[in-house]
């Protein structure tokens, strides 16, 4: 069995060689490794959300990597240390079901080990370290968790939390790891991007009593089934409040983030609905005009 399974989706053959040289060059030779490319060059037939799920759904490989076309492993570590680092995470918790390099963790803080054109400051705490939602220049599944991609979500954007709040909510985690990358992509915030944020919202806030998950992008969302507590989030008002450095201290003083253990009470901030609980139907999200 090999050891990785390596998936991008391209809409640039040359970035797309460049980066499979990169790789190979750091050990990730296919002996070792597979690799898949899903061709977009010729117009987006495949979008992450359900090309990732058939990937995994044939997958035979230990780890999956699903990485963007402009990802470099030219950082001094490589397959060897990629390996290391898994196994030592595995030895940590067994549970790990998703890690990348960039996230967000229950405190509200963003731990990263990458080099961008952001310029995105190095995490100076303890690597690995447990997160809520992931950046998607680089993730790594571990195949041995059952976990998917919500199969109602399409698009280009939010599938690192969207895998991220399907490994929590079965009891799994998810962690930022020391692997040093370089990502040449700029994270623009198009307007696909809110569009995709407002499916995101929709489909997640039906599951949750009341959590604020914050994305590595920065956005934050406030995800509640009640609608009454929806249609005040979705008012002008409290989306420019969210904003504000007060409303992580507050999440972070509720402990707000997407947890999957049961709390002392029956609503509990953060947790999810339970399977059995009659959850009430979606309200109309309007995205607040930016």
């Amino acid at each position: 069995m090999k050891t990785f399974h390596i998936c991008t989706i391209s809409n640039d053959p040359a970035q797309y060689a460049a980066m499979k040289q990169s790789f190979l060059a750091a050990g990730f030779d296919e002996e070792r490794c597979v690799y898949t490319l899903l061709d977009n060059s010729q117009g987006n037939h495949h979008e992450p959300y359900s090309a990732f799920n058939q990937v995994k759904s044939a997958n035979r490989e230990r780890y999956l990597i699903f990485c963007h076309q402009d990802v470099f492993p030219n950082r001094g570590q490589g397959y060897d240390e990629l390996v290391k680092t898994l196994e030592d995470l595995s030895r940590h918790d067994p549970n790990w079901a998703v890690a990348g390099n960039s996230g967000v963790n229950r405190s509200y803080q963003f731990a990263t080990r990458i080099t961008d054109r952001l310029q995105s400051i190095y995490w100076t705490g303890a690597l690995p370290e447990s997160v809520c939602t992931l950046d998607e220049n680089f993730l790594v599944i571990n195949n041995a968790k059952d976990i998917r991609w919500s199969s109602e979500l399409s698009g280009f954007h939010f599938y690192g939390p969207d895998i991220c709040l399907n490994a929590i909510k079965r009891g799994h985690k998810a962690y930022v790891i020391d692997f040093h990358l370089t990502h040449l992509g700029l994270g623009v915030l198009s307007p696909e991007f809110w569009a995709i944020k407002s499916q995101f919202q929709k489909h997640w806030e039906k599951q949750f009593h009341f959590a604020f998950v914050v994305v590595p992008t920065g956005v934050p969302l406030v995800l509640t089934k009640y609608r009454v507590l929806q249609a005040l989030i979705n008012t002008t008002f409290v989306q420019r409040r969210i904003l504000r450095p007060k409303a992580f201290r507050i999440a972070r003083r509720f402990q707000l983030s997407p947890k999957a253990e049961r709390g002392p009470l029956p609503i509990w901030p953060g947790c999810f609905a339970t399977a059995g609980e009659k959850v009430n139907s979606e309200a109309d999200f309007v995205p607040v005009s930016r």
